[in-house]
């Protein structure tokens, strides 16, 4: 009798597990995991491999998503979405990333490669892990650091803050703008990231709404990638400001000065 009962609750829970995996068409897609629950803007995280599909084709694009817009996102060019970089579609795989200066809260790991997901999936945010974007207590204006690694064709003059795809040039301690406000940066991406570069900005020291930058496409003399420009309208103080083209995006806070009259 005991034998037979047995038999009967594993015969239920692999009748439940095979209407779990039927049910989710996401289930073989690939298992990543973060080195931290919890972390501040600009702080390095690891993002590891630990399964994939044998379907999988080339680089996994990582993305960060607030928890709440999880089950709304449909697609990996929703701006709600905060890119990371890339990691080799390989078990055990690893790649340090880091955490974007995005508001406080909840984040959900997402995640697109081809070959990953099934038809028709163009996104997959994964439930676990789950990671806690906090602000340091007393920080002021957190100004994000400078990129450590140079640009070919780029003058090592400015001061490069971006994520290995997408980069924004503007001087080392931030932005001085002309007497009226105005200020234009110029923004390069890596080779074949071609597209309409979006700016947004918004203040962080005030309330405020977020502004549209005007941007203009141009070419850096000496870099080989596209390049383009963007124009804004800054009152002194602390601003983060965030550029994407396609499903590319990256962000950065700067303090900004008034130029003299």
């Amino acid at each position: 009798m005991r034998l037979a009962l047995v038999g009967l609750a594993t015969t239920i829970a692999l009748a439940l597990g095979v209407g779990t995996a039927a049910s989710d068409p996401t289930a073989a897609a690939p298992r990543l995991f973060l080195s931290a629950r919890a972390a501040p803007p600009d702080a390095d995280v690891t993002v590891r491999v630990g399964r994939v599909p044998a379907s999988a084709r080339g680089a996994i694009r990582l993305y960060l998503v607030e928890a709440t817009h999880v089950a709304s996102v449909r697609s990996r060019l929703d701006p709600r979405l905060a890119f990371l970089g890339t990691i080799r579609a390989a078990s055990g795989a690893k790649v340090t990333v880091r955490v974007p200066p995005v508001d406080p809260g909840r984040y959900a790991l997402a995640h697109w490669c081809a070959g990953c997901l099934p038809k028709g999936v163009r996104i997959h945010a994964l439930r676990t892990p789950r990671l806690d974007v906090f602000r340091p207590v007393g920080d002021g204006c957190p100004v994000t650091r400078l990129s450590t690694s140079g640009l070919p064709g780029v003058s090592n003059a400015w001061a490069i803050r971006g994520n290995g795809w997408l980069w924004a040039l503007a001087g080392p301690a931030g932005i001085t703008t002309n007497p009226l406000g105005g200020a234009k940066l110029p923004w390069i991406a890596r080779p074949g990231l071609d597209g309409r570069l979006e700016v947004r900005y918004r203040r962080l020291d005030e309330a405020g709404g977020e502004r549209v930058a005007t941007t203009v496409s141009g070419r850096l003399a000496g870099y080989l990638g596209p390049s383009w420009a963007s124009r804004m309208s800054f009152e002194p103080g602390c601003w983060r400001i965030a550029g994407r083209v396609r499903d590319v995006s990256t962000s950065f806070v700067v303090r900004v000065e008034r130029g003299p009259r």
